[in-house]
């Protein structure tokens, strides 16, 4: 679909009318007129009109010029991204790292096209950075690309940058591939309270409730202070276990530090399903009062709970 660093072609211009002399190596400030422009560009016409004066100014196929444009023509409006495609494809001869990361980041809904991106980077013999497999991790929905990835950043040195091991740790999760997960986290000299989460919710959601439970007792045993999606995970393993008390210690928790509200509609909700589950329908209803905002989640889980209630008596 899109010929990556194959036959590029730039156009030249022989008109010197408005031909200014600039040279980003030397200097990266934004002290060019088009630059400062295409920074408070706002619409789609603004940008073509600011990208006509460029190639008038001779800035097309320079370096920081051409970062600035298709940063911007990616990442202002999904529309535009097929002139950053244009741009990268035909006007960039010799993108740099931040070029191609914009790119791959852009490209972040499909797989397929963010890997040819990153295929240009080792052919043009650039050393990919961990924010290249971040956003190539993005655009990945399977195992198989998970695991690349994962090779990849063994073989780069980037496997012990702990946002790329939590991000590796979720998919792992996501996919079923608990043990996987497991081995990178054991891994992690000094796991982090987002670890530890990304850990205890991946094992709740699968069913892993006592793994979840032990893994939180360790977490709080290192002297990690828990947050709300610490919570999370345990009230969705409350509820699976049907522990009404370990969830009351979870809610006693939450009051403590003011946790649910209606800015954190996804906890409320979580604690009203626990209770429910556990079969408390006045503290499920208590709950269900208290939350702020209600969703179609929190009506569906209350009137389920009411009417399985009402069914078994």
């Amino acid at each position: 679909m899109y010929r990556y660093r194959s036959g590029l072609r730039f156009l030249s211009f022989t008109s010197t009318i408005g031909k200014t002399k600039w040279d980003p190596t030397v200097s990266l400030e934004l002290n060019h007129p088009t630059l400062f422009l295409l920074e408070k560009c706002g619409s789609r016409d603004h940008f073509k009109q600011i990208l006509g004066q460029m190639m008038r100014s001779n800035l097309i196929g320079q370096i920081f010029p051409m970062s600035r444009l298709i940063s911007y023509s990616s990442t202002s409006d999904p529309q535009s991204l097929d002139m950053a495609i244009l741009l990268f494809t035909h006007f960039t001869p010799n993108p740099n790292l931040y070029i191609y990361n914009t790119m791959i980041s852009a490209l972040s809904f499909s797989f397929g096209q963010a890997f040819r991106v990153y295929n240009s980077i080792l052919r043009s013999c650039i050393w990919p950075d961990k924010h290249t497999l971040l956003y190539l991790l993005k655009a990945s929905n399977h195992k198989s690309e998970a695991m690349q990835i994962h090779c990849h950043a063994v073989v780069l040195g980037l496997v012990s940058y702990g946002y790329l091991q939590n991000s590796l740790m979720k998919i792992y999760l996501e996919n079923g591939q608990i043990s996987l997960a497991e081995k990178l986290f054991l891994c992690k000299q000094s796991p982090d309270v987002a670890s530890f989460n990304i850990m205890i919710v991946g094992y709740a959601k699968k069913g892993c409730t006592l793994e979840a439970i032990r893994l939180f007792y360790k977490m709080m045993n290192s002297g990690l202070e828990p947050d709300e999606f610490t919570a999370l995970g345990l009230l969705v393993c409350c509820g699976q276990l049907a522990d009404v008390q370990l969830g009351k210690s979870v809610h006693a928790w939450m009051e403590r530090r003011k946790q649910v509200s209606s800015s954190n509609m996804i906890l409320g909700n979580a604690l009203l399903d626990m209770y429910v589950k556990c079969k408390e329908l006045q503290l499920a209803q208590r709950t269900f009062d208290a939350l702020e905002v209600k969703d179609a989640v929190s009506w569906n889980t209350i009137m389920s709970g009411l009417a399985k209630l009402k069914l078994e008596q």
